[in-house]
């Protein structure tokens, strides 16, 4: 495809180390020497951080950055890198559709250019993101256009590589005799590859063609070829795609002893490399690879690597997700910047007019000057109310955006831990259930129920968060029996009390009652009670005690925990602030429980407070009306 355009400060930078190069384009902005070549550093600031220290928030910000420094000085080239950059940062946290909106901006710059090889690339990576998507029909049209671009401009080995790709897609979807043809194209044109990557790549979407209708003597070839010029080539990315499928093109052939050789030969370059995902799927072809072997010491040892690897891409995933929601928030700032950018630069434009005009004039009619002061100073008021309007738009995407943060981290990691778990644990059962003992699927079932039952219970405070917070939720206070309420959220939470071999008391008289809603209360209590048993080490107790004060009802929750750093106990109760912490047999957390609690409470006309001291344990008062 067309080669991404950088200037020769970006490829100065680009020579040194990574680290190196980082420290000094930051120093460069720092001291405000860079302002000509601003966008230019931001944009490489953005490059190192994206291929790099894939840190892809930071990616994001120095490109939007850079996108509108280049806006200002209406820089093409600029903005086009920019586009790339933020569409390859989409790609990389899987958020598609701004990867393909990205691409959209991209084909709509090379129509302006008329540029047709970069338009001929657009349509081919727009079609490999409605692939992504699951957009057949919308994916073989923009390969279609594609190619009919390649075709005027005599690109033979571009055509290859299309075909191939429309080959590919043809068989996914089961349609034999399209997939046949334009893979006979694919051949065709193949010998004529511009350079090494296209044909590597085409010989490997070949390989995968083969490897779908069971060809598999076919595919072996295609997939060595591809990967000795993704060798060649130093795409380790693809390489390790070839080690992986030539080992269950291997393993297809019973040769098991390749097969072996090429998942451990990519596990390596995996390694190396970084990519967890590759490094996923290697562990889990050498799991099912020894449990069929009758291995049981190294399948566990890649069972156990695989859960892990999945736990922590999982965990990336649902951070990237809380990136791309952020994101979101971010460009439309950005875009209101840009916008307010272009309608400051037409406003001057207006009022150089305007001062062109008054010159012509100065001699004209006292009245005619005076109409042009109106008007000058009705631009002058549709400048102010525009900035005001874009500014007061900009405060309140902020104000949405702090607010959302904490929402958005709970549903995009910590509702996904207990999904992740069981997506690990079910895959396991799913693919290699005939090759597990008795003992492996009892003890996955119980992960599973274990996983399960965190999932409820944190769905459960996600939703009576999220009703009180759009004014869904309506108390319905009515007159409680303090101690048969307490006694049934003891019964309910006596399973997760009994696997730390913990006792739970109840101290407190008969007929106490609180003017309460009922479901409200047996929530609060709960997610105390709960929480006291999270943080409560084995063999220990937990103390629930209530009383009348006066004209409210107290109820407390002593645990003999590992209680709370200043830190944390500032953070509590406060949505933006909240901070998870694990429990002392790692049981996971979202600290959203206490901020229902909290909205719980409140909405009793109650109150909440507690006590605590690092090392010594935590007790939680809360206070509701008296019957």
């Amino acid at each position: 495809m067309s080669s991404s355009f950088s200037t020769p400060l970006e490829d100065s930078l680009k020579k040194l180390p990574p680290d190196q190069a980082l420290r000094l384009a930051d120093e460069l902005i720092r001291s405000g020497e860079s302002k000509t070549n601003k966008s230019e550093i931001l944009r490489f600031m953005a490059f190192i951080n994206l291929k790099y220290l894939k840190d892809y928030e930071k990616a994001l910000e120095y490109s939007l950055e850079s996108l509108i420094e280049d806006e200002r000085k209406n820089n093409r080239n600029g903005i086009l890198q920019n586009r790339r950059n933020l569409a390859e940062i989409y790609l990389e946290v899987n958020d598609f559709l701004q990867h393909r909106d990205q691409w959209r901006k991209i084909l709509e710059h090379a129509n302006d250019q008329n540029d047709f090889e970069l338009r001929a690339e657009a349509y081919f990576v727009l079609a490999q993101s409605e692939v992504r998507l699951e957009n057949q029909g919308n994916a073989l049209d923009f390969y279609y256009e594609a190619l009919r671009i390649y075709e005027e401009l005599s690109k033979k080995g571009k055509e290859a590589l299309v075909h191939a790709h429309i080959s590919y897609l043809w068989i996914r979807m089961n349609e034999e005799e399209q997939a046949q043809k334009y893979m006979e194209l694919a051949v065709r044109n193949l010998q004529h590859g511009e350079n090494s990557y296209d044909r590597a790549m085409t010989i490997f979407k070949k390989a995968q063609f083969h490897q779908y209708r069971r060809q598999y003597d076919a595919a072996k070839r295609d997939f060595e070829r591809a990967k000795t010029l993704f060798e060649a080539g130093r795409n380790v990315e693809d390489l390790t795609k070839c080690y992986l499928q030539l080992g269950r093109v291997y393993f297809e052939l019973n040769d098991n002893k390749k097969a072996l050789n090429e998942w451990q030969q990519g596990l390596k370059i995996a390694g190396k490399s970084g990519n967890r995902r590759d490094l996923r799927q290697f562990y889990d072809q050498l799991f099912g690879y020894y449990v069929k072997q009758n291995d049981a010491a190294k399948a566990l040892a890649y069972k156990n690597l695989f859960v892990q690897i999945n736990e922590l891409i999982n965990s990336e995933e649902s951070i990237n997700e809380l990136i791309q929601l952020e994101n979101k928030f971010e460009i439309k700032k950005k875009e209101n910047e840009i916008g307010l950018l272009l309608k400051d630069k037409e406003i001057n434009e207006l009022q150089l007019q305007r001062q062109q005009t008054r010159l012509i004039f100065t001699f004209s009619l006292s009245g005619l000057l005076l109409v042009f002061l109106v008007i000058g100073g009705y631009y002058y008021r549709d400048k102010v109310k525009s900035k005001k309007e874009l500014e007061n738009l900009n405060t309140k995407l902020q104000e949405l955006n702090d607010t959302k943060d904490k929402f958005f981290s709970i549903i995009g990691h910590d509702l996904k831990g207990p999904l992740n778990s069981l997506s690990s644990f079910t895959h396991l059962l799913s693919n290699h259930s005939e090759h597990l003992s008795k003992e492996e699927i009892k003890k996955l079932s119980a992960d599973i129920d274990h996983s399960l039952k965190n999932l409820k219970n944190l769905l459960n405070n996600l939703l009576e968060w999220a009703r009180s917070q759009t004014g869904g939720l309506v108390m319905s206070p009515e007159k409680l029996d303090i101690l048969p309420r307490i006694s049934g959220v003891k019964e309910t939470l006596a399973g997760q009390a009994a696997e730390k071999q913990i006792n739970l008391e109840i101290h407190g008289k008969p007929d106490i009652y609180a003017h309460a809603d009922p479901n409200a209360f047996d929530t609060v209590i709960r997610n105390l009670v709960s929480n006291a048993i999270k943080y409560t080490p084995e063999s220990n107790k937990i103390a629930i005690h209530f009383w009348k004060k006066g004209d409210y009802i107290q109820v407390s929750v002593k645990d003999s925990g590992i209680g709370m750093p200043e830190k944390v106990q500032e953070s509590l109760f406060k949505i933006d602030k909240v901070q998870s912490r694990e429990g002392t047999s790692k049981e996971k957390g979202t600290g959203l429980g206490l901020i229902l609690c909290k909205e719980l409470v409140e909405l009793n006309d109650g109150r909440i407070y507690f006590e605590s001291k690092e090392g010594e344990g935590s007790t939680f008062f809360t206070e509701w009306k008296s019957a």
